[in-house]
């Protein structure tokens, strides 16, 4: 398994607001794989496919920095803190929004971004994320596994796992994300201990 629901999180309707103020945003074009340079100022960092396949992703960064983005991060804090064990409390820094746009093809997240815990804010159920089951390239569209992220709830996945989206062009998606630097098998077993 390498996704995990984790039950309903928030009311997305209370984050409207914040989807607005982040459409206000600089975007600021990465190449995966690519030098990762950050902007220190609040921006979207958005990764295009390369090649026919039309579809890109953006991540907000320096999310707390904003005057009024800071507020969405301080309520994903909130809500994330009984989730995680008790001597490592969630991090200001690792809160932002996830932007997609069409179809975006298989890959594994980089910058040591090994699980993430992902909320459905906007459009979440309108886009498929399908993560490999036995993560090889070659076998991933007939070998994956489909998932629609519900508004409101939150999941915890394994982005070291190969993963893709398949969404809309004209319809973008927004989900607000928590990542990791930790392996997602590690994270699974905290979260189920602190829970039971």
């Amino acid at each position: 398994m390498n996704i995990i629901n984790l039950g309903k999180l928030i009311d997305p309707a209370e984050f409207q607001v914040y989807i607005t103020e982040a459409e206000k945003l600089e975007n600021v074009v990465h190449k995966y794989g690519g030098e990762f340079v950050v902007p220190d100022y609040p921006c979207w960092m958005e990764y295009k496919n390369e090649g026919d396949v039309l579809g890109s992703i953006s991540f907000t960064r320096h999310t707390n920095k904003h005057p009024i983005l800071s507020e969405m991060v301080k309520k994903v804090l909130d809500i994330l803190t009984p989730i995680f064990p008790d001597n490592s409390p969630p991090m200001i820094e690792r809160v932002h929004f996830i932007r997609t746009l069409g179809n975006i093809v298989p890959h594994r997240d980089e910058a040591g971004r090994y699980a993430c815990i992902n909320i459905g804010v906007k459009n979440s159920s309108k886009s498929i994320t399908k993560i490999s089951n036995d993560n090889i390239y070659e076998n991933f569209d007939n070998n994956n596994t489909p998932y629609v992220i519900k508004e409101g709830f939150g999941y915890l996945l394994n982005t070291n796992q190969i993963h893709a989206v398949e969404g809309q062009l004209d319809v973008p998606r927004y989900l607000i994300t928590y990542g990791f630097g930790t392996k997602f098998e590690v994270l699974q077993k905290i979260i189920k201990a602190k829970n039971e």
